[in-house]
């Protein structure tokens, strides 16, 4: 398992969701596109974790893609602030137990 490389990816989505002035939305996309998915959960997360991951991924990536736009940015775009917030929310969490997983594994 490769877990400090999902810890990369997971903390470079939370610094991209952080430090944009976009829409909850777009910090979203964003952190989805250049980050999440570069998250292979059975190589770069603990067991525990996979679940959580893979679910995410599915509620980001339900809406069928659209003229200039892919499904992920279909699904997250039809989303209001309350539902991105929830799925900003779990992308820390994740990212504050895969950090606690490593620490405890050092």
């Amino acid at each position: 398992m490769q877990a400090e490389y999902g810890l990369e990816q997971l903390t470079s989505a939370v610094f991209t969701i952080a430090d944009s002035h976009e829409t909850l939305q777009q910090r979203l996309i964003s952190a989805c596109v250049y980050d999440i998915l570069n998250i292979n959960p059975e190589r770069d997360l603990p067991q525990e974790m996979r679940e959580k991951f893979t679910t995410l991924c599915q509620l980001l990536n339900c809406q069928p893609a659209m003229e200039g736009q892919g499904s992920i940015s279909a699904t997250i775009s039809a989303m209001n602030d309350d539902e991105a917030r929830r799925h900003i929310e779990t992308i820390g969490q994740m990212y504050r137990e895969l950090a606690e997983y490593l620490a405890t594994r050092s």
